[in-house]
């Protein structure tokens, strides 16, 4: 049995869209499960899907940008990219460190 790994909820759906290439070329395409992290998505057989791509819905959905994760005959699953970057452990840069001497420590404590 596979692994579920998809992150959030799916939500079953039917939503027209269109691949968006580097390149400018547009394919449509059917969304049929689309979750926070991803989608699942039925193309042509006769189109072929480029690794990253730009996903525009049909409803008013905001553009996605996604990366192919899984292909099946004409079924595509794919991960959002902005999503895969949320799930990047944040690193957060220090504030400026000034270095203050151990007199100007003890001034400060009222102890010069």
């Amino acid at each position: 049995m596979e692994q579920e790994r998809r992150f959030g909820k799916r939500e079953t759906v039917r939503i027209r869209a269109r691949v968006r290439t580097a390149a400018g070329r547009s394919i449509d395409v059917l969304v049929q499960d689309i979750s926070d992290g991803g989608c699942r998505i039925e193309k042509p057989e006769y189109e072929m899907i480029p690794q990253r791509f730009t996903l525009r819905f049909s409803d008013g959905r905001p553009d996605r940008q996604a990366e192919v994760v899984w292909q099946n005959g004409n079924k595509i699953g794919a991960e959002f990219a902005d999503m895969a970057m949320a799930e990047m452990p944040m690193h957060r840069v220090a504030p400026d460190v000034h270095k203050i001497s151990l007199g100007d420590l003890r001034r400060i404590a009222g102890r010069a």
